[in-house]
This record gives C-alpha cells, sequence and structure tokens, in this order.
C-alpha cells in the first residue's frame, strides 16, 4: 500500500496536467493600433465596441503560449517536489484555481486564486505559484509579449 502523501501526489499531479493541457494565453477584447483609438465589432448584433484605447499591446491569439520551462512534465514534477500540506486527507480534497499573467521577462504577475476550496490549500497554492521559476513568455511575431494563464491545481485522495 502507497503511503498517502505519494498517493495524493499522484492524484495531484495527474489532474493538473489534464486540466493545464487546454490551457490557453487569455487576454482581453480590446485593441489597439499605434496607440489609437480603435472600433471592433461585437459579437452582439447591433452592438460595437468603441473609444476604448490601451497603452499596451494585448493580443487575443498569440503564436505561441507562455510554458513552464520544459513544459508540462517538467511543471508536474516542479510542484510534486514544492507542494507540501499538513492536514488529513478529508479536507484535501477540490480544485484551486490560481491565474497570472507571464510577463515578456518570464516572471509571474497579477497572481490571485480565482476559486478557492481551503484555507491551507489556498495559501499552499499562492506559496508554490510565486516560488517558481521564471517561465518561457508567450510569443507573437517572435516577440515575448505578456499574456495571462490560467492554472486549475486538483487535490484529491485515491
Amino acid at each position: 500500500m502507497k503511503p498517502l502523501h505519494t498517493t495524493l501526489r499522484l492524484g495531484i499531479l495527474l489532474l493538473v496536467l489534464a486540466c493545464s493541457m487546454g490551457v490557453t494565453a487569455q487576454t482581453s477584447k480590446t485593441a489597439q493600433n499605434n496607440n489609437q483609438q480603435v472600433s471592433l465589432p461585437s459579437t452582439n448584433k447591433g452592438d460595437t465596441i468603441t473609444d476604448r484605447v490601451s497603452t499596451d499591446k494585448i493580443y487575443d491569439v498569440v503564436d505561441e503560449n507562455p510554458h513552464f520551462p520544459g513544459g508540462n512534465g517538467a511543471m508536474l514534477d516542479w510542484l510534486s517536489k514544492n507542494i507540501h500540506y499538513s492536514s488529513g486527507c478529508a479536507s484535501l480534497q477540490g480544485r484551486v484555481v490560481v491565474s497570472f499573467y507571464v510577463e515578456p521577462d518570464g516572471s509571474l504577475s497579477d497572481i490571485e486564486l480565482v476559486q478557492k476550496v481551503d484555507p491551507e490549500l489556498d495559501e499552499e497554492v499562492l506559496r508554490v505559484v510565486k516560488a517558481m521559476p521564471k517561465w518561457i513568455p508567450a510569443s507573437q511575431n517572435n516577440n515575448p509579449i505578456r499574456a495571462k494563464y490560467t492554472l486549475p491545481i486538483e487535490f484529491r485522495c485515491e
């Protein structure tokens, strides 16, 4: 029989991998063209988005999404080595979702919990994400850009 913490970590890692495979860079639907105003058609019939000016370029689609150095496998290994918790199995179940921006230099910013489960798990996820090494940033036209990333981390007993 495997020790409880090994079983928990395996469950966490499998779910993080499954959930993170579908994650893409997420950005606002604002457009900018050389700091000039741009009007965009809305998906709502008869509506337009007007008079919005952005100082930074924001992309809806990027050439390459941000990713952990070494890919998802490396991220899972890193998380399994760095997630520490002390509560029993029953209080450790649930999905904590954290979002953050991967900056052009690979650093993480604006780290926030999107979905909370338990104060201990929530704080541990924040601690671990803040301790992550620099990521490979998203890119557009071979230039690194800022992109939002959402990471679900599932805690469950098996």
